[in-house]
Parts: structure tokens; C-alpha cells; sequence
């Protein structure tokens, strides 16, 4: 739907980051498909290249085209996926980590875009919208619902994991009577 109306340089944005991610996840199932067990550091670093990816192509279409477009591209939401796996799929230590990696990235990118004049910033969200601008306060929400998101995620990492030790000693209590 998109993709004929993207330019040359976003399209090549598009492939610089998702051509290393797929990459990456072939490689995976390539070398470990048939093994009974995983390396313990690929439910580390698969959530970092997920998250730096995101932030990735949001810088990639800052520098491709506009600042304006990346900041406005529903790609952000991606964050948020991200997040929403990590109850099923870590700790509560790494649900954490990736948390506070989203919301640092986020921010940093956020941070660069401003201080390379990349963004540009008005105070009216009436005039933003008009005149394809960014407000700090918008960008400021964005982080702000990162950092509840990400709050909540290490939450519900540590509830899942709750329930399931509750679950597994009551189990053991009813095979012992």
C-alpha cells in the first residue's frame, strides 16, 4: 500500500535495516533449528536488535527525507511490540532492560533530531499539523507512554511469572494430599 509512494531513499532506508534483521533472524533458525536448546544470550539480544532496529529506521527516515515523516510514521508503535513480548519471552530483570533501551533510544534519537536540526519545532499543535512541524510536547507524550509501557512491562513479566510459581505449588500441594 505504501510502497509505491515511498522515494528511492526511503526505500533503500527500509532495506539497510530490515535486510540485517531478517538476515539475522535465517542465521538463527539455520544454526540452531534442530539444536534441543538455544544459546542463553539469543533471549538478550534478540529484543536489542528489535528495538535498535525500530529506532533505526526511524533515524534512517530522518536522514532519507524528513525528520517530520520519521517522528510521525506509525513505525513507533513497533516500540510497543517489542515491549508487549517480553512477559511471554523474559525475565523481569530483561523486560527492564529493554524497557529503559526503548525509552533511552527514543530519547537520544529524539535528541539528535533536534540538535541536528533535522526537526523542525513549534510550540501550537494547530500549527504543527499546518505546517509539517514537530512539537516538543507530542514527542514528550511519546516518551512519557514509553515509560508507562515500559513500567508496565516488567510488571506483567513479574505477575506471569508469579502465577506460575503460585500454579506450580499449589500443584504440588494437591499431589501430596
Amino acid at each position: 500500500m505504501y510502497a509505491p509512494h515511498l522515494s528511492r531513499a526511503l526505500n533503500i532506508a527500509n532495506v539497510a535495516v530490515l535486510g540485517p534483521t531478517l538476515a539475522w533472524t535465517v542465521a538463527q533458525y539455520l544454526i540452531w533449528y534442530r539444536r534441543p536448546n538455544l544459546p542463553d544470550w539469543l533471549s538478550a539480544v534478540n529484543p536489542i536488535v528489535d528495538v535498535t532496529a525500530v529506532t533505526a529506521i526511524i533515524g534512517g527516515y530522518a536522514v532519507a527525507q524528513s525528520g517530520v515523516l520519521a517522528l510521525r510514521s506509525p513505525i513507533f508503535l513497533m516500540y510497543f511490540v517489542v515491549l508487549a513480548g517480553r512477559p511471554v519471552a523474559s525475565s523481569v530483570r530483561k523486560a527492564a532492560f529493554i524497557s529503559g533501551l526503548a525509552w533511552l533510544e527514543y530519547a537520544w534519537l529524539l535528541v539528535w533530531l533536534w540538535a541536528t536540526n533535522r526537526v523542525p519545532l513549534v510550540i501550537n499543535p494547530i500549527d504543527a499539523v499546518q505546517l509539517a512541524r514537530i512539537t516538543p510536547l507530542d514527542e514528550a507524550a511519546k516518551l512519557v507512554m514509553l515509560g508507562v509501557f515500559g513500567v508496565g512491562s516488567p510488571y506483567a513479566t513479574y505477575w506471569g511469572a508469579d502465577v506460575v510459581r503460585e500454579r506450580g505449588a499449589e500443584s504440588a500441594a494437591r499431589h501430596v494430599v
